[in-house]
This record gives structure tokens, sequence and C-alpha cells, in this order.
């Protein structure tokens, strides 16, 4: 059941490897022709302020 079909929600979790400990979040905006993805990423932490890092993503585009 999609309730906002226009918004995706994403998330994401990632143990181990170089980067060790990461949880992510994100979502996108679906409007058929053209979509926009925003995500950020927590580095070594489950919240902000006890984080090693952050990452932040952007995605645009136009589907032809």
């Amino acid at each position: 059941l999609k309730l906002l079909t226009f918004l995706p929600l994403r998330t994401g979790l990632s143990l181990g490897g170089r980067e060790g400990f990461s949880l992510s979040g994100g979502f996108g905006l679906d409007f058929g022709l053209v979509f926009l993805d925003l995500g950020i990423v927590n580095k070594n932490a489950l919240l902000p302020n006890n984080s090693k890092g952050v990452g932040l993503s952007l995605d645009c585009g136009l589907r032809l």
C-alpha cells in the first residue's frame, strides 16, 4: 500500500567494512518526467551528534 506514491522513503544500514556502522535515510520526489532524490548517512553512529561524519547525496534528472 503506497499512500504517497510521489514521495518514496528510503532507509539503509551498513555493518562492517572500511566505513564501519552507518545508518542512512532519504526520500525522493517523483513527478513522472522529473525526479529528485535526497539522502543522508551518519557514519559510525546511530544519532547525528555522535557521528564520525555525515554524507549527503542529491540526484535529479529527466525521464525521456
